[in-house]
């Protein structure tokens, strides 16, 4: 009898261990890709944050990992755009990454691993994300004649603020994530949102004041680098008002009769490990090879809604772009 109990304790933890390298060497790339997508999808995002992560170091973005599922963030690049929205998604292609060995490693189940998945991304119809024009993401008043211009050739110079001009809807808060998103646990990891708490809890006029004055200073600093514009779109606001020739404003409806919606797209997801006994984390990503429906009910692909200079493979040089053409 004395062998019964050690041989009950070695067996839970040999049941323990098989379980565990089943729930992380036999998981792929792409099931963790999918899951991630899965969680924007049903606006879990208290999820989705978790699944972020390097293979060398846990390194998140300023602000916190949040900052890529939020549009208050002002992070770019950013999906804020999918949650909670009604998309299929196609199979993926998947990439192994290989580096230069840097140095040996003691056992190979600690080896680190990369992978890029492309995951093309289809949106139901009336959950096709609006891509507005820059002055109305961040809350500019424009004219009609602007917009129209704009709805005729939204591929100029689309990559500025790109990310951040998929909008939902151009109703108010629409930039503010769904309500029950993002759990209090969960909140640490998305700082913007707990900045804006804080701002609004501040009882002190001197703070308030410091605030604005540190503000004014970053956004000088800001035009004399980049110029007057660059300081006009730091952060994204409510869709600004569009003004008829006499001078009244366009409503709602027309205004999003003009707008071009986003019908699909590649996200492309740098998927990494620490090892083969660790799980898959998403470390990076991009959204590319973007189609629009247009007003007039033809579709156009973008070919500048990345900066000047990108590639398509930018996440990994080992890539190549005519894999997507």
């Amino acid at each position: 009898m004395r062998f019964v109990y050690p041989a009950i304790v070695l067996s839970v933890f040999a049941l323990s261990m098989c379980l565990l390298v089943m729930n992380t060497v036999f998981v792929s790339p792409k099931e963790e890709a999918f899951a991630f997508l899965e969680n924007l999808k049903h606006n879990e995002l208290s999820r989705a944050v978790k699944r972020f992560g390097g293979n060398v170091c846990r390194c998140p973005a300023k602000g916190g990992w949040g900052s890529y599922l939020i549009y208050v963030s002002a992070q770019e690049p950013n999906l804020a755009f999918t949650v909670g929205k009604n998309f299929s998604v196609g199979e993926p292609k998947i990439h192994n990454v290989n580096h230069p060995k840097k140095k040996a490693v003691t056992v190979f189940w600690e080896t680190p691993e990369d992978t890029v998945v492309d995951v093309p991304v289809k949106f139901e119809k009336n959950d096709r994300p609006y891509f507005l024009p820059l002055k109305m993401a961040y809350g500019y008043k424009m004219t009609e004649e602007e917009l129209n211009a704009f709805s005729k050739d939204p591929d100029h110079e689309a990559y500025k603020g790109f990310y951040l001009r998929l909008r939902p809807s151009i109703e108010k808060d629409a930039i503010l994530p769904p309500k029950g998103a993002i759990s209090e646990e969960a909140e640490l990891e998305f700082q913007a949102i707990l900045k804006d708490k804080s701002r609004m809890l501040k009882k002190d006029k001197d703070a308030l004041e410091l605030e604005r004055r540190q503000n004014e200073q970053a956004a000088q600093e800001l035009r004399d680098m980049f110029g007057d514009e660059a300081a006009n779109y730091v952060e994204p606001k409510d869709a600004g008002p569009v003004v008829k020739a006499d001078g009244t404003e366009m409503s709602k409806e027309e205004i999003q009769k003009l707008l071009p919606r986003l019908d699909n797209c590649l996200v492309r997801l740098h998927v990494v490990r620490k090892g083969q006994l660790r799980d898959w984390t998403i470390f990076h990503f991009a959204v590319i090879a973007n189609v629009l429906d247009m007003p007039d009910g033809s579709q156009l692909k973008l070919k500048h809604s990345q900066p000047p200079g990108y590639t398509m493979d930018e996440v990994r040089p080992q890539l190549k772009e005519d894999q997507h053409d």
